[in-house]
């Protein structure tokens, strides 16, 4: 590309210094600037065209993975993350814990404040979640009022640590239109809990009723 560029400036320069009678005599220096001109312009639309593809390619690998409101993982995506680090489980032993989150009465949120105020809070917890998690964690919206937070090579403890923390600032930072939410966090830890998938959402799942059940705003962890 920086050759056909020079080549080019070359060729007007010339031009300029040495006009000749007539342009489009059939000569060999005509000809060859008429190959330059045409490749330039052939590799020119077509790496328009590429970056055009590549940029569209991302948006739509993005949409397929992001949730639309909290701009968090979707279930898609975040299934694809627990898949890869179930398979590093089993390749090489390393351990892995998952917290599933509900926010506290969200629909006496959405009955009292309006739906609108009810996508407030669940964009305010995403935050929460992107700002306070550790940068090796992911955070999915899974479904409702219900997140997923992904936390490889963590132990139980470790878990229960972030956990609580992310429930304590959660009760303790309103909305800014300062509607004041908590939240039930259920956990499990791969092996402990379950040898599977399925079987450790299902964990996750039972401890974070558990939590409901027990008085919510607390976190539970998994039999």
């Amino acid at each position: 590309m920086i050759s056909l560029l020079i080549s080019l400036a070359g060729r007007v320069i010339l031009l300029l210094k040495n006009p000749p009678n007539q342009l489009f005599v059939p000569n060999e220096l005509n000809a060859s600037t008429l190959i330059f001109v045409s490749v330039f312009t052939f590799l020119l639309t077509a790496g328009f065209i590429m970056m055009v593809c590549q940029r569209l390619f991302y948006d739509l690998k993005v949409a397929a993975n992001t949730d639309v409101l909290t701009r968090l993982l979707n279930r898609r995506a975040m299934m694809h993350q627990l898949e890869i680090v179930m398979n590093q489980f089993y390749r090489s032993d390393r351990q892995f814990a998952i917290i599933l989150i509900d926010v506290d009465f969200f629909k006496r949120v959405n009955d009292v404040y309006g739906h609108d105020a009810g996508d407030i809070v669940l964009m305010h917890l995403a935050q929460i979640l992107q700002t306070k998690m550790r940068q090796i964690d992911s955070a999915s919206r899974w479904g409702g009022e219900e997140f997923l937070i992904l936390l490889p090579d963590t132990t139980l403890n470790q878990a229960k640590e972030i956990a609580e923390r992310l429930r304590y600032y959660v009760e303790t930072n309103p909305t800014p239109s300062n509607i004041q939410i908590t939240i039930s966090l259920g956990i499990a830890v791969i092996r402990q809990h379950g040898n599977s998938l399925e079987s450790l959402i299902t964990a996750a799942d039972h401890a974070l009723y558990a939590a409901k059940r027990n008085g919510r705003n607390q976190v539970a962890i998994a039999d």
